[in-house]
């Protein structure tokens, strides 16, 4: 467990860092993520437990939500994921293309992308639902405008049964 992130969110502190953290996140996101779990500290208990996931659900929303636009089928290969063409094309913004690079190399990313890719009939998640639903609304950069991010749904608020 060298390379891991490990954050104390009751006592707002890091119990084990990596050192290059503040490099990776886009400066944008990383405020308005920082803001809302800032937001989140304030509530009590429950809401608070809501409040951290989304937060985290909307952050991988704006810098991986257009995941599917890049999983395309190759005749007699199946599905593949175009991972060069989504860092380069999912944002206009360098810095998140900055941490898509980094992003995808990663095992999380690379294990959730070779899912959709061998598996034809995958559940869709609560990640996946949030991604229908942010790709039927016209959302902009949910994180450009902190005003905006303090209005985000709480987790669950809406869900279609």
């Amino acid at each position: 467990m060298d390379e891991v992130l490990i954050v104390d969110f009751d006592n707002h502190k890091f119990l084990q860092r990596t050192g290059d953290e503040k490099l990776i996140l886009p400066k944008k996101l990383h405020r308005a993520l920082i803001t809302a779990l800032d937001m989140a500290k304030s509530e009590g208990q429950s809401l608070r437990s809501l409040m951290v996931p989304e937060a985290f659900l909307r952050f991988f929303l704006e810098t991986t939500g257009s995941f599917n636009d890049f999983m395309i089928h190759v005749p007699g290969a199946g599905r593949q994921f175009q991972k060069e063409e989504f860092v380069c094309k999912a944002s206009n913004a360098p810095s998140i293309m900055v941490f898509l690079q980094w992003f995808t190399e990663t095992q999380m990313f690379e294990v959730y992308t070779t899912e959709r890719e061998n598996d034809r009939n995958v559940v869709l998640g609560t990640f996946e639902e949030k991604v229908l639903e942010f790709q039927s609304e016209d959302h902009g950069e949910l994180f450009s405008d902190h005003r905006r991010f303090k209005k985000f749904k709480l987790f669950g608020k809406n869900k279609k049964k």
